[in-house]
Protein backbone atom coordinates (compact mmCIF):
# COMPACT_ATOMS: atom_id res chain seq x y z
CA UNK A 1 0.00 0.00 0.00
CA UNK A 2 1.44 3.40 -0.94
CA UNK A 3 1.12 6.57 1.11
CA UNK A 4 -0.85 9.51 -0.22
CA UNK A 5 1.43 12.13 -1.78
CA UNK A 6 1.88 15.40 0.09
CA UNK A 7 0.45 18.10 -2.15
CA UNK A 8 0.54 21.32 -0.08
CA UNK A 9 2.58 22.74 2.80
CA UNK A 10 2.85 26.13 4.46
CA UNK A 11 5.40 26.91 7.15
CA UNK A 12 3.82 27.14 10.56
CA UNK A 13 0.38 26.18 9.24
CA UNK A 14 -0.08 22.80 7.52
CA UNK A 15 0.91 20.14 8.20
CA UNK A 16 2.00 20.39 11.82
CA UNK A 17 5.20 18.47 11.00
CA UNK A 18 6.25 20.71 8.08
CA UNK A 19 9.85 20.84 9.40
CA UNK A 20 10.16 17.12 8.59
CA UNK A 21 9.45 17.85 4.92
CA UNK A 22 11.52 19.08 1.98
CA UNK A 23 10.53 20.37 -1.42
CA UNK A 24 12.40 18.97 -4.43
CA UNK A 25 12.36 19.75 -8.12
CA UNK A 26 10.95 16.85 -10.12
CA UNK A 27 13.65 17.35 -12.78
CA UNK A 28 16.95 16.49 -11.10
CA UNK A 29 15.59 15.90 -7.60
CA UNK A 30 17.44 18.85 -6.01
CA UNK A 31 16.20 20.12 -2.66
CA UNK A 32 14.91 23.70 -2.86
CA UNK A 33 16.10 25.75 0.15
CA UNK A 34 14.12 28.27 2.17
CA UNK A 35 10.65 27.19 1.02
CA UNK A 36 7.87 28.70 3.12
CA UNK A 37 4.91 27.43 1.07
CA UNK A 38 4.55 24.86 -1.70
CA UNK A 39 1.78 23.42 -3.87
CA UNK A 40 2.88 20.27 -5.70
CA UNK A 41 -0.54 19.77 -7.31
CA UNK A 42 -0.54 23.17 -9.03
CA UNK A 43 3.26 23.34 -9.46
CA UNK A 44 4.60 26.30 -7.49
CA UNK A 45 6.53 27.23 -4.36
CA UNK A 46 7.25 30.38 -2.36
CA UNK A 47 10.85 30.83 -1.28
CA UNK A 48 12.51 33.31 1.10
CA UNK A 49 14.95 35.66 -0.66
CA UNK A 50 18.47 35.82 0.78
CA UNK A 51 21.02 38.61 0.29
CA UNK A 52 24.65 38.07 -0.75
CA UNK A 53 25.63 37.56 2.89
CA UNK A 54 23.08 34.76 3.20
CA UNK A 55 20.64 36.63 5.43
CA UNK A 56 16.91 36.59 4.72
CA UNK A 57 15.93 39.92 3.16
CA UNK A 58 13.30 42.00 4.93
CA UNK A 59 11.03 44.76 3.67
CA UNK A 60 11.23 48.19 5.38
CA UNK A 61 8.30 47.04 7.54
CA UNK A 62 10.21 43.93 8.64
CA UNK A 63 8.32 41.33 6.62
CA UNK A 64 10.34 38.55 5.01
CA UNK A 65 10.79 39.07 1.26
CA UNK A 66 9.76 36.08 -0.86
CA UNK A 67 9.39 35.04 -4.47
CA UNK A 68 6.90 32.64 -6.05
CA UNK A 69 8.32 30.17 -8.58
CA UNK A 70 6.31 28.04 -11.00
CA UNK A 71 7.93 24.58 -11.25
CA UNK A 72 7.16 20.88 -11.13
CA UNK A 73 7.92 19.92 -7.56
CA UNK A 74 7.35 17.16 -5.05
CA UNK A 75 7.04 17.39 -1.29
CA UNK A 76 8.70 14.53 0.57
CA UNK A 77 9.61 13.52 4.11
CA UNK A 78 13.19 14.52 4.95
CA UNK A 79 15.53 11.54 5.08
CA UNK A 80 16.86 10.85 8.57
CA UNK A 81 20.64 11.16 8.91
Amino acid sequence: MTEKPILYVKAGKVPANWRDLVVKRVAGGRVIPDVVEADAFNGWFVQAIRDKAGKVERSPGGAMRTRRVEAKIKIVVREKA
